[in-house]
């Protein structure tokens, strides 16, 4: 009897800690609650019922200045001064600014304010560009205090070569700073990790990301930071500061004597209990916490801040050192608090999950997980390379629903105290396969009233979630039953596409508004519809209709609900009641009875029984927002043997045809036959126009397509079941190709619901650019889902020449095996593919990939007593892998891990088992091995530093024996990269880089001559070089008279015009010392950055970006792109001037911005 006891206590403690805001909803820190339930148990308008494609879609769109990673958060009622009182959303982005903007009025698209800190950081400072893209500002979901409204927000920033974080505290109803602030964040802890400094570690920013949404607890701001995509050193560290003085008041790292655990939970909040307690997970590291150790790798942590933080307990899974090992992190998600018990629940990339007591957490053991309950909720990370739990899980009403990789949506049942591990209700599909890619999700639900429970949540499409925009979805599902999909952002996407998918930022649900972060610098706001809102009901089957006193009524009630377009309305509602007096009937004793519509918008009634008074009357069926019911004709006949039988012929979908006897009917349509009477009923096998029909499938009896039916008592209605069909329109521009689908279909027609893959096949020497229409992005596939007339065009353009290099070609593993991320450097647009040649290294992630990306290999562990060595093929590239024998382990010692600016000499001594191998290697060039670089057993090796000129830090490393020193080297200040290019010159960076990347060497004397004019010879070498580099081939035959085989630019020249980018000034010339001007300019290096040719046509913002340049100026859609891309922004804030010199310097900072910049 306990049991029941227990699951009552806890409902009633669910309930009674349900949040409630006098003044409406309130979202104000990440997933809803401290406990991070993910959970709006106080959402009034949206329901099971409204939420579908009839009554609910896409409003209106906000627009920002970058990606959107933090969860948007929700005041009601808030007072701007000058602007009156608001329904605030607030939204954080990359680009480091905050907006307010009005919730509600969809005409209210300027913000009510805005703020910017500055500078974000570009993560190609650090390392390679695989999670995030292009820079780092506000990652974290920021956290408003209503008490005293302040919205506290952390910044990233990269300035003058340093990185540092702000805390900032805003008045959320002007976006002033507030309390002295902001403050940097900063803290060193005591430590003998190997980037401490005489046993003090620092708190090193470059190499931190602070990912975890931001806690406040008892008066003070919780932030955790966790690595820079996985670049050592870094370490997991905790910040506590006060709410009311920004006073930094504790500091906590949970690494200090080694490296990582660091934490990023996938964008979770850190998580509270009512005592004060903090509960976090940390990512792959040592874990000595077993021996009293101060570590805390692949950990459950529980801090308690009663006097500053101390870690009061900790669990960590059994298998924790190969979750370790192989990069499998147990902190990718992060923990929930159960309301009402003291139990929570947990996960991470090896795909189980663990049901925790905060009274005791479990400690670690190597044989038994010490926990209340664990088990393998879904595919496993670890084990099969494909699966895990990333960001938030959500628990609502006694239910945990979590989705995982390749995965479908699944709902555990908890019972009080356990949970049933067999899903109680899971979706009839998976979200698309990829790294990274788990569904966002958040849960609205009006408490526990029957059908007002919806599960929100977002993933992207094509599966790959690698920080790059692709396109993403939003799904509403029946709560209570997940295999009952609600709505769509798919099903009318031209209204309500969720655009790109923002990786883990779930929906935030507040006043029947549903706020979609995206990665397209935009917020996406759903809501009921207004003049797209349910139109009408109609009846679709079942009137007039006669039955027998007392007897059942043959043919069931069917209704049709349409929205004013004229399409049906999916999972709409529909009441029936009968008359309450006189002749009528009841619906299993009940005078009324719902039903949901189905796909065609049919909603059909249970069972309906005359009762015992005979006579005419009326049966009524209500949806939502519709002010005329439908209306049932019936009659309640004496008992007779003579009554005609009804019968019903109608189609699914309704309102299609059909011949009954030779006359053709608008389905659905009832006739009285005599009892015993034959009939010809007859499909059409194809019926409709355009780009949408309907072919024959089945009658519901099994008949032909044309056959003889009977009536009868026993079947009183005949369906033909008809397939929706849309048609896939493609077709290619700017070039020669073809388009291939699969599955392949002759007449471009395919069944509602399918997923079609295209792919792009550019002739010879061409590639594809784009996708227009209905599909989107640059890769060579792309799926198409089939929820209506779809037309997709391939733009094609020239072939960009490839060459693919590799930051490193060789590297060394232990016997304990690896995970290694290796970048792959290549041209814009150039795709390529990677493989492994041995069964023990694996590609886990960058199989294949476009331009700049990274690479994750996982080596296993050798089980052989002698070392091994394989060459796999990165992006085409030959890249050596030496593993050491088993058994056979090393370890360095030597200078700090942070070299001086002005480089050096330096040594490693290596300590290793006799009669074991070692090899090493250096990387990147300005790392130098002075000695010899193989040896056995114990040894030393000799390296060197350049000096660092590049004017910021950089970071390289020493790879021996399956070991990495990793090396950050600060900057020198900065270097003039030509004399006439003094520091503070308005270009300077982007001729510091041109000079860098090896576009230029200047202008002679040791001058770069920036406000000198660019000739069109000087423009062909900039462009060439920046798009094919050095080396290229290109016709000895000259193009243009003016340019003979001895020119000094001969050879860029001829390049430029086999790339497509110049036809010349006329027929025969190029013009090769004109000057170029800004529009010229313009035209020449969109064609080179997209890889058009001068005959191009390409999309671009129809919305005039400068007052000087409209659509009558040939250069035009040439200086929208450029404005659209960020390589311009004009002259002045609204002009281009367009005819005006381009100078040499103008000239760096358009090339950096097209070819240089993420």
């Amino acid at each position: 009897m306990s049991a029941p006891l227990i699951r009552k206590s806890f409902l009633l403690s669910w309930i009674l800690t349900l949040p409630l805001s006098l003044s409406g909803v309130t979202v104000t820190t990440h997933h809803n609650d401290t406990s991070r339930t993910g959970a709006n148990p106080n959402e009034t308008v949206l329901t099971t019922a409204n939420v579908n494609s009839g009554s609910f879609g896409k409003l209106f769109s906000r627009a920002v200045d970058g990606q959107i990673y933090a969860q948007p958060l929700y005041v009601p009622g808030v007072t701007i001064p000058g602007k009156g009182t608001h329904n605030v959303i607030y939204v954080c982005t990359m680009h480091n600014s905050v907006y307010a903007f009005d919730a509600d009025t969809a005409s209210a698209s300027a913000p009510l304010w805005q703020v910017n800190f500055g500078a974000s950081l570009p993560v190609n400072i650090i390392n390679v560009t695989r999670d995030i893209q292009p820079e780092v500002g506000i990652l974290s979901t920021p956290v408003i205090d209503l008490t005293t409204n302040l919205m506290y927000v952390v910044s990233e920033h990269y300035q003058n070569g340093i990185t540092f974080f702000r805390l900032h505290a805003l008045d959320i109803t002007t976006g002033n700073e507030m309390l002295g602030g902001p403050v940097t964040i900063e803290g060193s802890v005591a430590g003998t990790s190997s980037d401490s400094v005489n046993g003090i570690l620092s708190f090193f920013p470059l190499m931190h990301w602070q990912r975890p949404g931001l806690l406040l607890l008892n008066g003070k701001i919780y932030i955790g930071f966790g690595s820079h995509q996985d670049t050592e050193p870094y370490h997991g560290w905790l910040f506590a500061y006060s709410a009311s003085t920004l006073q930094q008041t504790s500091v906590l790292c949970l690494s200090p004597n080694s490296m990582s655990a660091g934490l990023w939970q996938g964008g979770l909040g850190l998580t509270a209990d009512p005592a004060g307690n903090i509960y976090l997970q940390t990512d792959r590291g040592v874990m000595d916490s077993l021996t009293g150790g101060p570590d805390h790798g692949s950990s459950l942590v529980k801090i308690s801040t009663s006097n500053g933080m101390q870690v009061v307990d900790y669990f960590s899974p059994t298998n924790q050192e190969a979750l370790s090992a192989n990069d499998i992190d147990f902190g990718s998600s992060g923990p929930i608090l159960i309301p009402g018990t003291s139990l929570g629940i947990t996960g991470g990339k090896d795909g189980k999950l663990f049901l925790f007591n905060t009274n005791g957490l479990g400690g670690y053991s190597p044989t038994t997980n010490q926990v209340p309950q664990w088990w393998q909720a879904t595919y496993s990370l670890l084990d099969t390379g494909e699966g895990g739990i990333f960001g938030g899980n959500v628990f609502y009403n006694s239910k945990l629903y979590m989705w995982g990789r390749r995965d479908t949506l699944k709902v555990f049942q908890f019972n009080g105290s356990v949970f049933n591990t067999t899903p109680v209700s899971q979706s009839t599909f998976t979200v698309p396969n990829g790294y990274s890619n788990e569904p966002a999700m958040s849960l609205s639900a009006n408490g526990t009233t029957a059908g007002s429970a919806i599960l929100w949540a977002s993933y992207s499409m094509n599966g790959r979630a690698n920080g790059f925009a692709y396109p993403g979805i939003l799904r509403a599902f029946d709560a209570s039953d997940v295999t009952r999909e609600l709505w769509n952002s798919e099903q009318i996407s031209a209204r309500d596409a969720a655009g790109s998918w923002a990786k883990w930022c779930p929906p935030t649900i507040a006043e029947g508004r549903v706020y979609l972060a995206t990665f397209d610098g935009v917020l996406n706001v759903y809501g009921l519809l207004g003049g797209n809102a349910t139109a009408s009901i109609t009846v679709a089957a079942g009137s007039p209709q006669h039955a027998a006193v007392n007897a059942t009524f043959a043919i069931p009630f069917q209704a049709l609900v349409r929205d004013n377009n004229n399409n049906p309305v999916a999972g709409a509602m529909v009441t029936f009641a009968a008359p309450s007096s006189g002749p009528g009937g009841t619906f299993s004793g009940s005078l009324s009875a719902s039903a949901v519509t189905n796909s065609n918008g049919i909603a059909t009634a249970p069972t309906f029984t005359a009762n015992s008074q005979t006579g005419s009357y009326a049966i009524s069926a209500a949806a939502p927002g519709v002010s005329t019911p439908a209306v049932f004709n019936l009659t309640n006949d004496p008992p007779s043997t003579n009554n005609p039988i009804l019968v019903t012929i109608q189609t699914l979908p309704s309102a299609l045809s059909v011949q009954v006897d030779g006359v053709t009917f608008t389905t659905p349509h009832t006739f009285e036959w005599g009892s015993g009477s034959s009939h010809v009923v007859s499909a059409p096998p194809v019926q409709g126009a355009g780009a949408t029909r309907y072919t024959f499938s089945s009658w519901s009896d099994g008949g032909a397509a044309s056959h003889t039916v009977v009536a009868s008592t026993g079947t009183t209605t005949f369906t033909a079941a008809m397939l929706t069909q849309y048609k896939l329109s493609t077709s290619v521009s700017g070039g020669t190709g073809s388009i291939n689908a699969n599955p392949a279909s002759a007449d471009g027609f395919y069944n509602a619901g399918t997923e079609v893959q295209l792919t792009a096949a550019p002739a010879a020497g061409l590639r594809l650019i784009s996708w227009g229409g209905d599909a989107a992005g640059s890769t060579p596939m792309v799926n198409v889902p089939m929820s209506g007339p779809k037309t997709v065009t391939a733009l094609l353009g020239p072939a960009v020449p490839c060459a693919n290099f590799l930051a490193e070609t060789y590297t060394t593993v232990a016997s304990t095996g690896d995970i290694r991320d290796v970048e792959v450097t290549s041209s814009p647009g150039c795709l390529w593919q990677s493989n492994s040649t041995v069964a023990w290294i694996s590609i886990l992630s960058g199989a294949t990939g476009e331009g700049k990306e990274a690479v994750r290999i996982r080596v296993n562990p050798n089980p052989e007593d002698e070392p091994r060595a394989a060459t796999i093929y990165l992006a085409g590239v030959p890249y050596t892998i030496g593993q050491a024998a088993s058994g056979c382990g090393f370890s360095l010692a030597g200078p700090s891990q942070t070299l001086g600016s002005s480089g050096g000499s330096y040594q490693l001594t290596i300590t290793g088992q006799a009669g074991c191998d070692w090899s090493a290697s250096a990387a990147p060039s300005w790392i130098k091995l002075n000695s010899t670089a193989a040896g056995t057993g114990n040894g030393t090796l000799t390296f060197s530093a350049d000096a660092n000129r590049t004017g910021q830090p950089r970071t390289g490393y020493i790879s021996m024996g399956g070991q990495l020193w990793p090396l950050i080297q600060q900057q020198l200040g900065p270097v003039p990269p030509f004399s006439d290019v003094p520091p503070g010159y308005l270009f300077f960076d982007s001729i510091s880089l041109l000079k860098l990347n090896n576009i230029t060497t200047g202008c002679g004397g040791g001058n770069y001559c920036p406000e000198a004019g660019m000739t069109r010879s000087e423009m062909a070498a900039f462009l060439v070089r920046a798009v094919a580099g050095e080396g290229f081939t290109f016709s000895n035959q000259p193009y243009f008279t003016d340019v003979p085989a001895t020119h000094p630019y001969f050879s860029y020249i001829q390049k430029l015009r086999e790339l497509g980018v110049t036809n010349g000034c006329s027929a025969t010339q190029f013009c090769p010392d004109d000057t170029v001007t800004r529009g010229q300019m313009a035209a020449f290096l969109i064609r080179a950055r997209l890889g058009i040719t001068f005959n191009d046509t390409f999309p671009f913002d129809p919305l005039q970006m400068f007052t000087d340049v409209d659509a009558s100026n040939v250069f035009y859609p040439y200086v929208q792109k450029m404005k659209e891309l960020g390589i311009t922004s004009g002259c002045t804030a609204t002009t281009y001037c367009a005819n005006d010199l381009n100078t040499r310097g103008q000239m760096a900072a358009f090339l950096i911005r097209a070819f240089f910049t993420p």
